[in-house]
């Protein structure tokens, strides 16, 4: 099994700006990404090849009211784009959780760990 340990991630709708009609990443989501490369570069992981488990905590930053679903896309895509999987179509099983937030940590933060469901690793 893979944990990892990530910033909050940004909400979908703080995900992408639109300069014109081009829309591109904002620099929220350029972050969340690069920190979630990093993570993973960190713990040295082989890429998913079969079918994965993704259990996801999230303590939310402040108290303001948030969907959880929000933020699903960007955890998902980011692992992706981290080579943690091929796909994020190989996510066969997630689990969101809100969880207490810590009040000395500024921020927030999310837990992320994925497993290989069946043989492949």
């Amino acid at each position: 099994m893979l944990e990892l340990h990530l910033p909050y991630p940004p909400s979908v709708n703080t995900l992408w700006r639109r300069r014109g009609s081009r829309y591109y990443l904002s620099k929220r989501g350029k972050l969340f990404r690069e920190a979630v490369r990093i993570a993973v570069l960190s713990m040295h992981c082989p890429t998913f090849t079969g079918e994965v488990a993704v259990e996801i905590d999230v303590a939310p930053p402040d108290r303001m009211r948030r969907d959880i679903d929000n933020i699903i896309k960007i955890i998902l895509d980011s692992l992706q784009l981290a080579k943690v999987y091929h796909d994020d179509s190989q996510v066969a099983s997630l689990s969101v959780k809100r969880v207490p937030r810590d009040p000395d940590t500024s921020g927030g933060f999310s837990i992320v760990r994925i497993r290989a469901i069946g043989r492949k690793a």
